[in-house]
């Protein structure tokens, strides 16, 4: 029996199975021979893990929250950030791309193999579950399901991992940090996301340009005194699901303090903090 034979037997016997892109092929004396990927065939995504994008907690999704997502192949080996589609808005699909909630494309913010980051839609609000679902070249990742929350507020800190300092601006637009406190009793600019629907009504992956304030109601403390809530809603300039808040800090606080964002029932980590002088 000359190769070619051979291959045309064993492969007629064997009875060879193509699973996640790999070749198993069961041998006459019961072992199983793994094959590598097959050229061409994409490996699938495989979601470990989703969190809101700036507090890092995770729990209840709400509409609008930018969430970040991890694991495996849920993009391209290098980062790529948001595009533009021919609406003006963030393209819900990006590089290969596409995170569905309730089969509902969400816009995205970036994308690479083991992260991405998306704004939940808006059109979940009316639901109390929502499966969400990334597909990367075609290959979908097993269904995660997540409770629907209104809110879900987390404070963007300036380090980008979910503690510490704020992105905190103070009264001169500069960065609030332990070196360049704000005054006591002046206004500071909050970003943060996870405040739910605004009015009007925020449209997915739309570009604010006008005040949008939130439905649901704020309140914040700094040092665990009430700060005034003179804005929160959509930020200027960013993408709807980046919440602005404008406030008038406490005047008898000092210090490294915490600062923390209550939205409808939803409360942010006390993770974040503000120096006030």
């Amino acid at each position: 029996m000359n190769g070619a034979d051979s291959v045309g037997t064993f492969m007629k016997f064997a009875n060879p199975t193509v699973a996640n892109g790999k070749v198993y092929v069961p041998t006459m004396d019961s072992q199983l021979i793994v094959y590598g990927l097959l050229s061409g065939t994409p490996p699938v995504p495989a979601v470990t893990g989703l969190v809101n994008a700036a507090s890092y907690a995770a729990g209840a999704v709400a509409p609008g929250e930018m969430i970040a997502l991890f694991g495996q192949n849920v993009g391209p080996q290098r980062l790529v950030t948001e595009a533009l589609n021919n609406s003006g808005r963030f393209s819900s699909q990006l590089d290969g791309t596409v995170v569905t909630f309730n089969g509902i494309p969400a816009p995205l913010v970036y994308t690479s193999s083991g992260t991405a980051a998306a704004i939940v839609p808006y059109a979940i609000a009316s639901a109390s579950k929502v499966t969400m679902q990334v597909t990367y070249n075609g290959r979908a990742s097993t269904s995660q399901f997540f409770t629907v929350a209104p809110t879900a507020p987390g404070i963007f800190t300036a380090n980008a991992s979910g503690s510490g300092g704020g992105a905190i601006l103070n009264a001169d637009y500069t960065l609030n940090t332990s070196t360049n406190p704000a005054a006591a009793g002046s206004i500071v600019i909050v970003y943060g996301t996870g405040g739910g629907q605004t009015t009007p009504a925020s449209v997915d992956g739309a570009i604010t340009t006008a005040a949008m304030p939130l439905n649901a109601p704020v309140s914040v403390t700094a040092g665990g005194q009430p700060a005034q809530v003179l804005y929160a809603g959509n930020a200027g300039g960013e993408v709807a699901g980046v919440t602005q808040f404008n406030l008038r800090l406490p005047a008898g606080v000092t210090g490294t303090v915490p600062i923390v964002i209550k939205i409808g029932a939803a409360t942010a980590p006390a993770t974040v903090t503000i120096s006030i002088h």
